[in-house]
């Protein structure tokens, strides 16, 4: 009876390290993954990288650049100059945005 319920809290401690090793590998994964997003992309990224990186369409990100108050655009001074993007900032303004609506400042055309 004592030997069968020594091999039970053997057998649910091994599964409980098993259970703390894949979160463990789990975690791993993901500070690897983003250290290879790292390598990948620079701080800066231009709108097909910064499309890729976070998923949106480079209108998209255009428009934002243009109409939301504090995304993480950087622009050249003259109108229509090309539009660049903080992968840091972009990384941040999606956890701090996620799950709210967003407010465009576009003005609709009369048709």
């Amino acid at each position: 009876m004592e030997l069968a319920l020594i091999q039970q809290t053997e057998n649910l401690e091994n599964i409980e390290m098993k259970d703390i090793m894949v979160s463990i590998l789990a975690e791993l994964k993901k500070l690897n993954n983003a250290k290879e997003q790292e390598k990948k992309y620079g701080l800066v990224l231009d709108v097909d990288e910064a499309a890729e990186f976070t998923g949106l369409t480079t209108s998209k990100l255009y428009q934002f650049g243009r109409e939301i108050k504090g995304f993480p655009v950087i622009t050249e001074e003259k109108k229509g100059s090309r539009m660049f993007f903080s992968r840091d900032g972009l990384r941040e303004w999606v956890k701090e945005n996620e799950g709210k609506p967003i407010y465009l400042n576009a003005v609709k055309s009369k048709g």
